[in-house]
């Protein structure tokens, strides 16, 4: 058994591996959206057998560690919103299941997914082609490549605020909206980045753990 507990029509479900038939209820998507995300789910079990893309024992798990901890994000984007960046995208997440859901959901959203792992980009390369998505890969450091001016920025488990601001500033611009999947100590990484960051934030509990929180920043400039 897992030590997450799932939010699911506002019933916690304690020390519960997340079901696939759990997930589709929790985010009312089509069939079609499912048998991709099952897809997705196979093609991350095979390549796991031979490359480190996420660790073993999430596989145990991984509707609720992997695949609802990303799709909670999509609800804070907009139609407006014309491009997502997604970096250090890894196995892809949050980055291609938030696509596959915005597509099912008929939100025209661009997506750029930057990771510099060659191995890894490459999977995300096997992910667009089996699952028919239309979405850009990158494989560079995000602090090497031209400003994007996103929309909407993500990344999961990818460094500490402080670090990730910078990338914020570097590719967003002035109503973009950045989106971090971040742990309990999130208020202690927040007093790290006042004195030399201006923001606005909410800090939003995670329906995929108790301890996982999202901080979603807007307004983002350096004093």
């Amino acid at each position: 058994m897992c030590s997450n507990a799932y939010y699911i029509k506002n019933k916690t479900i304690e020390e519960h591996s997340l079901t696939l038939t759990e997930f589709r209820k929790h985010f009312n998507v089509s069939r079609e959206t499912i048998s991709y995300l099952t897809l997705y789910e196979s093609l991350l079990k095979k390549w796991n057998q031979k490359t480190n893309l996420v660790s073993k024992n999430s596989l145990d798990d991984a509707w609720g560690r992997h695949f609802l901890d990303s799709a909670q994000l999509v609800k804070h984007c907009q139609p407006e919103n014309k491009l997502w960046l997604d970096f250090g995208s890894g196995a892809g997440f949050p980055g291609v299941v938030s696509a596959i859901i915005l597509r099912d959901r008929g939100i025209n959203t661009n997506f750029v997914l930057v990771e510099k792992n060659k191995t890894k980009a490459f999977f995300l390369g096997e992910l667009k082609r089996r699952l028919d998505l239309s979405l850009d890969i990158i494989c560079e450091n995000i602090k090497e490549i031209d400003p994007l001016k996103a929309d909407i920025i993500s990344a999961r488990a990818f460094s500490h605020l402080e670090n990730l601001l910078p990338v914020s500033n570097y590719h967003g611009k002035e109503k973009s909206v950045s989106l971090f999947l971040k742990g309990k100590n999130i208020r202690e990484e927040l007093d790290k980045t006042f004195k030399m960051w201006f923001f606005q934030y909410d800090i939003i509990s995670s329906i995929s753990s108790i301890d996982g929180k999202i901080i979603k920043i807007n307004k983002l400039h350096k004093l």
